[in-house]
């Protein structure tokens, strides 16, 4: 009998043992684009129709009204709180029969949260906020004081910074919600922002550019917006750092045991390592894991309710 554990079954994890490594793509082989995906059929259509604006059903060239000869028609999963629908758009297009020169208008599409999806707000649901780690930035100033430790512009920079992760312990000690942690960080941090601002660029104007201070200010005034982000969103942390901790021990177990004896034992390890994660509660549904960049920023979904 087969058993099932947070989304994985005792199958699962057989299988994954017996999966053969896919073969290689040649590089000169090109895929044909796939086309757009279309939504599944047995799905309800639920359809509105747009009407072209008042200009547009009025011919520019002879003044008649102009006549709707079709519609535009494009599709989205939506979704109720117990159904999946698909909404159908269907767009007037309009054309007068005595100019035929004049073309084809159709009614403008409604905005969408991103072009050319397939699915709604409602289903997405997520605003992508691209947001910087200070944590990042702080271990670079931390590291060109390990390499030259009479760099005083450094260490006066790590000091300014430990101020405003202050803010964020207080926060943690004082069991705020993101409300409260919000308006302690507008109270103090602007001030804390500005300040180390101000350091951050007088060590980029004396130092050299190659140089570790130099390449460090540099890093962290090009991300300044994205580090600055979390002013207007209550919910983002100054680092990633929790997130990278979390996701750190089954990545490098689930690597590190793919190659240890039978050739089928190591893809069972792993899954059951994946298996073990859940249960420890590595993959909360409350936990929102960041993307990362090679700059050091990150981008996290944040959910409308």
């Amino acid at each position: 009998m087969d058993s099932v554990y947070d989304g994985v079954s005792n199958l699962e994890v057989a299988a994954e043992g017996e999966r053969e490594a896919l073969p290689a793509t040649p590089d000169e082989k090109k895929r044909k684009h796939p086309g757009r995906q279309t939504l599944p059929a047995n799905l309800p259509r639920v359809e509105r129709v747009i009407a072209c604006t008042a200009e547009q059903c009025v011919c520019g060239g002879c003044g008649q009204s102009t006549t709707v000869i079709g519609y535009e028609e494009s599709e989205q999963l939506d979704v109720e709180p117990v159904k999946y629908f698909v909404p159908v758009t269907r767009r007037e297009k309009r054309a007068c029969k005595s100019c035929e020169e004049r073309g084809v208008m159709a009614a403008p599409l409604p905005p969408r949260i991103i072009e050319k999806s397939l699915v709604s707000e409602r289903v997405g649901g997520t605003k992508m906020v691209h947001a910087a780690c200070w944590a990042h930035s702080r271990r670079r100033f931390v590291d060109a004081t390990k390499l030259n430790q009479q760099d005083v512009a450094s260490t006066r920079i790590v000091a300014q910074m430990a101020k405003l992760f202050a803010i964020d312990a207080q926060a943690r000690d004082e069991n705020m919600d993101h409300a409260a942690r919000h308006a302690l960080r507008l109270e103090r941090a602007p001030l804390v922002l500005r300040e180390l601002k101000a350091q951050i660029e007088a060590a980029s104007r004396t130092a050299l550019p190659s140089s570790p201070l130099g390449k460090t200010s540099a890093y962290t005034l090009r991300l300044w917006d994205k580090l600055t982000r979390f002013l207007d969103y209550p919910e983002l942390e100054l680092s990633n750092n929790l997130a990278e901790n979390s996701m750190r021990p089954v990545a490098i177990g689930r690597r590190n045991w793919t190659h240890i004896g039978h050739q089928k034992a190591g893809p069972r390890v792993a899954a059951i390592a994946e298996k073990l994660n859940r249960r420890k509660g590595g993959w909360k549904r409350d936990v929102r894991f960041p993307r990362f960049a090679k700059d050091g920023s990150y981008r996290v979904d944040r959910h409308h309710p």
